[in-house]
């Protein structure tokens, strides 16, 4: 019945230490050497989830697509891009000197296509935003400075950009109107995959929609509530193979 699983990284199919554990490797290929679909749908970028592509066996694939920043990059593993929405550079900018200003305990990073920068690293603010596409702003901090500050972003902000969270130590701005639903949706379309035939995972705020798009909606034990909330079934925690145990139950 299912033909593809859409996986987030941290806190689902990563464990607590950045690794994949053998048993969710062992699925994973199990599922691929079947010609069943595994996506990648992460609010990382490609730089931070080649190497997981590569531990997988997935590096080199046909049709081997990546969701980056929360939707807004997909990418093929060949680097054909298939989707590309950059934050509005006047936008990012406001932000990043609004979060400078009023929240200065917060931790504040850019993210491109090649990496990530502290706001603090970059001496010319206006030359960065001109030069080169932000695709993601992350705020990171105590849970309860963090919660204060995403609740008294100006609403202006929100005319430009998606604002949700991977965990309760952050949160993250990505282009208005992209999730990694609608990126899933993108390439679904792309793949002949519809969402009856889908299987999702998470453990976040920004999985949400994701989860209730597909055919078979998890949560992970260790999600967030409001995921739980949304999920048809809950599997397995981060450290005891959710993923590989989802897997092998609805996939092979």
């Amino acid at each position: 019945m299912y033909k593809a699983l859409a996986t987030d990284m941290d806190g689902t199919l990563l464990k607590d230490d950045k690794t994949i554990s053998a048993f969710n490797k062992e699925m994973i290929r199990k599922a691929v050497d079947q010609d069943k679909k595994i996506i990648l749908a992460s609010a990382r970028g490609l730089f931070s989830l080649d190497r997981y592509l590569k531990d997988l066996g997935l590096s080199g694939r046909k049709d081997q697509y990546t969701i980056c920043f929360n939707g807004s990059y997909i990418i093929r593993d060949d680097h054909e891009v298939l989707y590309d929405n950059h934050i509005d550079p006047k936008a990012a900018r406001r932000l990043v000197i609004h979060l400078l200003v009023s929240a200065p305990t917060l931790e504040v990073f850019v993210y491109n296509k090649n990496g990530i920068r502290s706001i603090r690293d970059i001496p010319d603010l206006d030359a960065y935003f001109n030069s080169d596409h932000v695709y993601k702003v992350g705020a990171r901090g105590e849970a309860d400075t963090v919660l204060k500050w995403r609740h008294n972003l100006p609403q202006e902000i929100y005319e430009y950009m998606e604002v949700t969270n991977s965990d309760l130590y952050s949160f993250e701005c990505v282009s208005k109107g992209m999730t990694k639903c609608e990126g899933l949706k993108l390439l679904c379309d792309k793949l002949s995959i519809s969402p009856a035939e889908l299987i999702a995972v998470g453990d976040g705020e920004n999985d949400v929609e994701m989860i209730r798009y597909a055919g078979l909606g998890a949560s992970m034990a260790n999600g967030l509530d409001i995921l739980k909330e949304n999920a048809d079934i809950i599997t397995a925690d981060n450290e005891h193979d959710g993923v590989g145990k989802l897997i092998e139950k609805y996939l092979l």
